[in-house]
């Protein structure tokens, strides 16, 4: 399996809820195979990039685009950065 953070080689490390998780031998990050919850796409994050910067709340922001208000501030923290 091939890390999806910096594609290196992974292995295997364990299972977390029944679910095998593995690491990478690169960076040490740990993932799973397959994820049940979809990412968050690109294109809501320039909507929440949009959105704040005309001046919406968090809990506005996350009620529009259908996102939890804890994703909507990851977003914007890391888009400071």
């Amino acid at each position: 399996m091939k890390c999806i953070y910096c594609s290196g080689e992974c292995i295997k490390t364990g299972k977390k809820r029944g679910i095998q998780r593995y690491r990478c031998k690169q960076c040490g990050k740990t993932q799973q195979e397959h994820y049940s919850k979809p990412r968050i796409s690109e294109e809501k994050h320039i909507w929440v990039k949009k959105l704040t910067c005309e001046g919406c709340g968090i809990g506005s922001i996350g009620r529009l685009l259908q996102i939890s208000k804890s994703s909507v501030q990851r977003i914007i923290k890391t888009q400071v950065r």
